[in-house]
């Protein structure tokens, strides 16, 4: 008999008296697995995917020690800069930690350990009082020299614009989502130190503008998938 199931029934998370859970983007596409949270705590966090998630929820699974949330559609698939997938699923993951943010829910570290290449994030969280409201936005990269802000508050694309400078080859808008191609290819394996210099300018523009990078996770499914930072105002 599993751990799970010689102490908890269905229904009931593992260590939900506890000071931490976690979500784990569940292997495949379209599930995300919560652990250590009460069913009302999930209950708001499906509302919350629910309302930024357009294609919605399949269904609900109460499993022996935690709850899946499986989504319609596959938001973890990798795709383009225009591929409307990638744009709404960074913004129901902010939706999503707004949710837990409001609920004394916040972010302590980010990792993965399942070791493969479809392997995605687990979030472990710590039950703390929190204050104030936030709002919450994506900056997800992309390709090697290519990198998109979505659903950013207003102004904050153009100070982005303006600390990068003539790094910035081009620029784009979809529905949300500011599109930046550098030159050469910063984010790339071969130029380390250059994508650290554009990492440190992002970085430098956030607090700027007074924000914060909330979490950096993987989200994809890609033989190479790339984070996304979930950022915040302070």
């Amino acid at each position: 008999m599993s751990l799970f199931e010689s102490d908890y029934a269905v229904g009931k998370t593992y260590g939900q008296s506890s000071q931490f859970a976690s979500i784990t983007i569940a292997w495949g596409s379209d599930s995300l697995d919560f652990l250590g949270f009460s069913t009302e705590d999930v209950a708001q966090f499906s509302k919350a995917i629910s309302l930024s998630w357009t294609k919605g929820i399949q269904k609900e699974q109460h499993q022996a020690g935690y709850i899946r949330v499986k989504l319609c559609g596959h938001p973890w698939d990798s795709g383009t800069s225009s591929n409307s997938n990638l744009v709404n699923s960074r913004k129901m993951m902010c939706a999503l930690l707004a949710a837990l943010f409001d609920r004394n829910w916040v972010l302590h570290l980010s990792f993965s350990n399942k070791g493969n290449e479809d392997s995605k994030d687990t979030l472990m969280f710590r039950s703390q009082p929190t204050n104030g409201n936030r709002h919450w936005f994506a900056i997800h990269f992309l390709k090697d020299d290519t990198f998109c802000i979505i659903n950013a508050t207003p102004g904050f694309g153009d100070a982005v614009v303006s600390k990068l400078g003539s790094l910035v080859q081009k620029q784009s808008h979809d529905p949300d989502a500011l599109i930046l191609k550098l030159f050469g290819w910063p984010f790339s394996s071969r130029e380390s130190a250059r994508n650290s210099m554009v990492e440190i300018l992002l970085m430098e523009t956030i607090t700027s503008q007074s924000c914060e990078v909330h979490a950096s996770m993987n989200m994809m499914t890609s033989e190479y998938p790339r984070d996304t930072w979930i950022c915040c105002t302070t």
